[in-house]
């Protein structure tokens, strides 16, 4: 073997990642960790527009998990306000444990099954655990949805017609959110970042709309212990760290009107809602096993806080 040939090789590879990250950043892995699959929502979304399917259930709501979540541990599940015409389900699963002394990785989703203000809902958040040896391109893939300009899209098809499926991507750290620019793939967009150190949040957001219906704009609500998404006059957070929230959360919410808030990832027991320096409810109540918390209120900042 010539001497340049090892060189010549070098180069050529040095050539094309360069090339490939001047594109679209970082190399995306040949095997993306799946977030979750279109077809797996449409399936929740067929059963929540019949009267009968009982689609709050763990045994329909699982999917929601995607492919990772086969098999995982369920440890919280809850549906309402109304248990006998739910209009949300929360459904939370660990995932196994990434490694010795590492953080188990924790998947959750919640449903809401849509009315005349807003379209059906799926808001999907994962727990990435810290990558101790600093930053690294991570890729998930969210199948069944296209890359679109600053977010994701795709078409569902019912029995009802064509939905249309518009999302978005955001990565949460530290009480901080950005979003992510999903990248095309075959068959999927690709959610790639350059994973930090520290632990992270995946949280994805995916409304279908009718044809004549327009997708809801999403606002991001991110605070160092909670992370979610506004869409319409439903507040949806997430409790961001690996188990549930035993002492004090905060949160900010803007807008007008009353507003509907799921408060998921909260210990069981009572707890105390504060808004704007004023205690508001002084008993709510998070049932073993669930670990949501529903009310209606205004906008506001927010204090809850568990009586012990």
């Amino acid at each position: 073997m010539s001497v340049f040939q090892p060189l010549l090789a070098a180069a050529l590879f040095l050539a094309l990642t360069g090339a490939a990250g001047a594109a679209g950043g970082p190399l995306a892995p040949a095997q993306p960790a799946p977030f979750f699959a279109l077809r797996d929502v449409s399936a929740v979304l067929e059963a929540s527009q019949k009267p009968d399917s009982r689609w709050w259930e763990p045994a329909r709501l699982r999917m929601l998990l995607g492919s990772a979540a086969e098999g995982a541990g369920l440890v919280l599940h809850d549906f309402g306000p109304d248990p006998r015409h739910p209009e949300f389900a929360f459904l939370a699963a660990d995932l196994g444990a990434s490694g010795p002394g590492k953080t188990r990785p924790r998947r959750s989703a919640v449903f809401l099954k849509g009315s005349d203000a807003l379209p059906a809902t799926l808001v999907n958040v994962e727990l990435i655990p810290a990558n101790p040896g600093g930053t690294a391109s991570a890729c998930w893939a969210a199948t069944g949805l296209g890359a679109r300009t600053g977010g994701l899209g795709g078409v569902v098809e019912t029995t009802a017609g064509r939905l249309a499926a518009t999302g978005v991507a955001f990565l949460h750290q530290y009480g901080h959110v950005r979003p992510i620019s999903p990248r095309p793939a075959p068959g999927a967009a690709l959610l790639c970042w350059d994973e930090p150190a520290g632990e992270a949040r995946l949280l994805a957001a995916v409304a279908f709309t009718g044809p004549r219906a327009a997708a809801p704009a999403f606002e991001p609500v991110s605070e160092i212990d909670l992370a979610g998404i506004r869409a319409g006059s439903w507040v949806v957070l997430f409790q961001t760290g690996a188990s549930s929230a035993r002492s004090a959360v905060f949160f900010d919410a803007r807008g007008e009107g009353p507003l509907r808030y799921l408060i998921t990832g909260l210990a069981p027991g009572v707890w105390q809602i504060w808004r704007n320096g004023f205690l508001t409810i002084p008993d709510a109540v998070v049932r073993p096993h669930t670990g949501t918390l529903y009310f209606e209120a205004p906008a506001g900042n927010y204090f809850l806080r568990a009586l012990e």
